[in-house]
């Protein structure tokens, strides 16, 4: 069973973006640890995808903060959606990673920082600028 929300977030920006994020690792630890049959995000088949190209009739052209269920069934997502699940799953692992922004003129992009400091980014891994 699903539960879908429409979340406003109270905060723009970068705060505002972090809470978001946080909320969405959050629910993917809950669903791994339910699941523990999940593939690892890089083994699992996925790939980058802007939220237009995931869009379905289901869901229209916005922002879509998937869970993993939803980015599995999607075929991939945006780099929002692939860090949390890549963040989540390290977390999982006893890392301490946090997904982190950056800024690319008007958008904001979506990295892994673990806690080694190294950087990860799972949507240039899975497709992203191919």
């Amino acid at each position: 069973m699903h539960l879908y929300l429409n979340i406003c977030v109270p905060v723009a920006g970068p705060i505002g973006l972090e809470a978001a994020l946080e909320c969405l690792v959050a629910l993917n630890r809950v669903f791994l640890r339910a699941h523990h049959n999940t593939p690892p995000l890089y083994q699992a088949g996925v790939r980058y995808l802007r939220d237009a190209d995931a869009a379905t009739q289901d869901t229209p052209p916005t922002e879509l903060w998937l869970t993993i269920p939803d980015c599995l069934r999607m075929g991939g997502a945006d780099c929002k959606v692939l860090s949390a699940w890549r963040c989540a799953e390290l977390r999982e692992q006893g890392d301490h990673a946090r997904c982190t922004l950056t800024r690319r003129g008007s958008l904001w992009h979506v990295r892994v920082t673990r806690s080694d400091g190294m950087i990860e980014d799972p949507s240039r891994a899975l497709g992203m600028g191919a």
